[in-house]
Order: C-alpha cells, then structure tokens, then sequence
C-alpha cells in the first residue's frame, strides 16, 4: 500500500520549520533547518519511512511543499540557506497552520499562473490530492535530491575552507585572483603586513592601473567589523586604486555600510562570493591554487 503523507501534516512541519528558522536568526543552512523539526514535532511511522530516494518521506514533502513560501515571499534559498523574511516572520505571527497553508498555496497558485494555460491546470495543480501525490513523483523527489545534493556540496567545501589555516586563506585567495587574470605582485609574509595582504595588477608589470590593495581576514565564525575597513581605506593612496577586502566571516552590518559610503573603491568578498568566483573561474584556477580546494562537477538531470 502507498504511503503519503497529507498535506495537512507537510503545511504543519513546514510552519515548524520557518518558526526554527527564525529561532535560528531568521538565516541558516536548509539542511539545519529541517534537521531540527523531528526534534520539535513527534512524526508517524509512515512519515519517516523512506521513499524511492532512500531519504525521509517527511523531508522530502517538506522541501518539496517549500516552493509555497518561497513564491509568497516568505522564504528565499539560495546556495544551502534558508533566509525568512520580514513577511514571512509576520507571517508566522498572523497565521495558524490553516491559514498559513490557505495562504502560501494562493500565492504559489497566483504565480503558477502565469506559467500555464488552462485554469484546469491551475485548479488541479492546487488541489490538495493533486499536491500531495504531487510530492510523491519521481519529478519531486529528484528536485529534492538536487536540492540536497547542492546543500551538501556547499557544506562540504564551507568546512574544507575553514580548515584551512590563515595564510593557506590568503593564499586561496592569490590564487583566486591569479585564475580571473589578474596578477598577484605581492602576498605578504607572516608577521605585521601594515594592513596590506596582497597586491596584484590587471597586467604582469603592474604598469596599468588599477592597483588592487587586498585584505585578508580568516576568521570563519567571526564577521569583520567596519574598523577594519577603515583601515583599508586608509592605505588606497594611488589615484585609481581599489580596495579589496576578503572575510571568511563575512561582515557586520556597519563595515557593509563604509563599503557602500566610502569615498573610495572597496569591494566586500565573503564566503559566498568566493566560492562562486572559485567555481566560476575554477578552469583557470592554477594547480596550486586547485590544491587547497579541489573540486569536481557532478551532474544531474534538471527536474521540470
């Protein structure tokens, strides 16, 4: 016999796991989410029952039903996070679980929409039989899975940059620099540096400019405080010059704001950023910098 879960029971640890969010600080992995609600809620036998995936019924339906909040502008996921939104914290403040399912499915079904033809095909795809075993199909259980997949994979290369230890960061990002054609002229040894890391140049003799002052903070747990882009601001003496400053911990709402304000060109690089240039640039990436983080495609059929 089938096993399925109702809806009623997706839209209610769907609800628990936005209200962990935001006990979370309102921004944290998906897979940290969803880890907790088992923790929160008791599930059925049937519920964390595996289906073709070999994952967790439960997780599954969720993930799947998570596009609701998402279309409703609740909820944004991007690159393994989960981020609630202002909305979707008032959301969770005006709603029960009725009206919140009532609610994130008018707004998934206003966006279908405009993506089919026929009412029929809205009216079925919101329908709650059709959305239940909608979850079931192998079409959403692969997204769940690339949806995992990709949430790991980010987990994994996170952890592999934070062990490395501070100059191998500095280094990484020489490296990075080196694969987007620029030309590193300059990587500070250990030991005082004057607020300069790195200095590199868009051709090999450094005779164009711009001159990029480069700043390195790893501190993975640790957000770089608008201090410390001062300070930066500070050294960017040459007309044309521009300031990069690259924080494994990304940076406090101040320090974001100088960034924005100052009177000079300073780019913010978090975690974030970096990964995406390393992968976007990976092909050009030198051996030595493909040592520190090695990485490799996998490929998976789009879901429609």
């Amino acid at each position: 016999m089938a096993k399925y879960m109702s809806s009623e029971r997706i839209y209610f640890a769907l609800k628990t796991g936005l209200e962990i969010l935001r006990d979370m600080g309102g921004r944290a992995r998906g897979t940290e989410v969803l880890a907790q609600i088992p923790k929160r809620i008791t599930l059925t036998a049937d519920e964390l029952s595996l289906n073709e995936s070999g994952h967790p019924r439960w997780e599954t339906n969720v993930r799947f039903y998570s596009t609701e909040p998402v279309k409703a502008g609740w909820l944004l996921k991007s690159k393994g996070y989960w981020q609630l939104t202002e909305d979707g914290n008032r959301a969770l403040d005006r709603h029960d679980v009725k009206a919140f399912a009532r609610e994130a499915n008018s707004s998934y079904k206003k966006w279908l929409s405009e993506q089919t033809e026929t009412a029929a095909e809205i009216e079925e795809a919101g329908s709650t039989s059709s959305a239940q075993l909608a979850a079931e199909t192998p079409n959403a259980i692969a997204a769940s899975a690339l949806e995992r997949a990709q949430e790991d994979s980010r987990i994994g290369i996170d952890q592999r940059i934070r062990s490395l230890l501070p100059y191998q960061f500095q280094d990484l990002v020489e490296q990075l620099l080196t694969g987007m054609g620029y030309h590193a002229k300059f990587n500070a040894p250990p030991g005082k540096d004057g607020g300069v890391d790195l200095i590199a140049y868009s051709d090999p003799l450094g005779s164009r400019p711009p001159r990029i002052i480069v700043q390195v903070k790893h501190k993975p747990d640790t957000a770089a405080p608008v201090k410390d882009i001062r300070e930066l601001e500070g050294v960017l003496r040459r007309e044309g010059d521009i300031g990069l400053f690259v924080s494994s911990g990304g940076f406090t709402p101040d320090a974001l704001r100088e960034v924005r304000s100052a009177k000079v060109h300073i780019e913010a690089m978090d975690l974030d950023d970096l990964v995406d240039h390393w992968i976007k640039h990976y092909a050009t990436i030198p051996e030595e910098g493909k040592a520190l983080l090695p990485l490799t495609p996998v490929y998976f059929i789009v879901p429609d």
